[in-house]
């Protein structure tokens, strides 16, 4: 089950890598750059949407199992609320003519999708949803390669809009015994729910807006050509951080029975591998970008995307401890601190020194919130320290 669970997370990773690489090699940068533009749109529009219904269902399943139709046909029907104003936005914005509708199908195909995460989680279904992932992006790399010549950015736009469109009904039909119990009865629109899962969708957001805020501020400001080329680097510089993650994630459990200073020197550690491995993967990372994107950045860009990646590893722990001492909204808040802060030094150092400024920026920013979170860390030593004398 944990071999199945991890190679259906590692598979987005993949067959997203995948597929820009035959969109950068078989089309262009300036196509891929043109999509990443709208997939940002429907991402962050459709990450409100889901309002944080996943951990809120996880929980409420939880505690009222006999219910899981309900929940889970309320959440959804409350939801629907808020895809109104995003396809009115949608229709106003300014695409091309006959985008809008295609955008709001994937939209909403993908808040489906979305929407059965719980249920995947709960019921155990990773073998299903590795397999409805692998059709899925299969068909879509076949489509991708079949007419590379003649690509647009539409078309993969309508690419994707299918493809999640296949992923929801295959969900829904899937899981139709769980979900779809006594359709029309059983789930009510509460907007109560918009208060009670508020928690788990502002970490969310703040995540994903923490993560992104840079390919934002380079989508408005830069062409498509360099849009495309700095989600790829961005996107590699991400998985280094996302190596941090995978080496605690078998020790979680573990982290939270740890006393502090246990979690300070784990987190000194996991420093350590960290700058010991980030010139191996800052070198492996550029020959990729070489030999499959055809991709040559200039080593400033390494240079900045190597500092981007290495405060992860210290900070992460660190994360865990103050969860443990109840403390997520300090979490929180340094979260919302640096996105403001990317977000103002993007938009003074992208305009003059274009993509370069904004790895230079988010790594600034980067050290920034390590320093904060060693200061919180030091602060829950502080607490400790007096019971450890007392003990001695």
């Amino acid at each position: 089950m944990i071999g199945v669970n991890s190679a259906n997370s590692l598979l987005l990773p993949v067959f997203n890598t995948a597929v820009s690489v035959l969109v950068v090699r078989l089309a262009s940068a300036e196509v891929w750059g043109e999509f990443v533009t709208v997939m940002l749109v429907v991402q962050l529009g459709t990450h409100v949407i889901a309002w944080g219904n996943r951990e809120f269902l996880l929980r409420a399943f939880s505690r009222e199992p006999a219910r899981i139709a309900a929940k889970w046909q309320s959440s959804l029907l409350t939801r629907a609320l808020l895809f109104v104003p995003f396809a009115a936005l949608m229709l106003l914005a300014p695409w091309p003519v006959g985008r809008a509708p295609v955008v709001l199908i994937w939209s909403a195909a993908f808040v489906i999708y979305q929407s059965h995460e719980s249920v995947i989680v709960y019921r155990r279904a990773f073998g299903f949803a590795l397999v409805i992932e692998s059709i899925g992006f299969s068909a879509l790399l076949t489509a991708i390669a079949v007419i590379h010549r003649t690509l647009t950015a539409d078309q993969l736009v309508a690419f994707f809009a299918a493809m999640y469109v296949f992923k929801a009904a295959a969900l829904l039909w899937h899981f139709r015994s769980t979900t779809l119990t006594s359709l029309g009865a059983a789930g009510r629109v509460t907007t109560r729910y918009f208060g009670e899962a508020l928690p788990f969708m502002l970490v969310g957001l703040a995540g994903l807006i923490h993560s992104r805020i840079d390919l934002y501020s380079v989508g408005l400001l830069l062409p498509p050509a360099e849009v495309g080329r700095y989600e790829v680097f961005s996107g590699l510089m991400l998985y280094g951080q996302a190596l941090a993650g995978f080496i605690l994630l078998p020790f979680v459990k573990s982290l939270y029975r740890l006393n502090y200073p246990a979690i300070m020197r784990l987190a000194r550690r996991l420093f350590t591998v960290g700058a010991v491995s980030i010139g191996p993967f800052l070198i492996a990372a550029a020959g990729l970008l070489h030999l499959i994107y055809r991709f040559d950045f200039a080593p400033a860009f390494y240079l900045f995307g190597g500092l981007y990646v290495l405060p992860m590893y210290f900070y992460a722990p660190i994360i865990y401890a103050l969860y443990k001492s109840n403390q997520p909204s300090t979490v929180l808040a340094i979260s919302g601190a640096g996105i403001a802060l990317k977000l103002l030094l993007n938009l003074t150092l992208v305009p003059h020194w274009g993509a370069l400024g904004a790895i230079a920026s988010v790594s600034v920013i980067q050290w920034l919130i390590l320093t904060a979170y060693w200061l919180r860390g030091r602060r829950l030593l502080r607490r400790v320290e007096p019971l450890l004398a007392e003990a001695a």
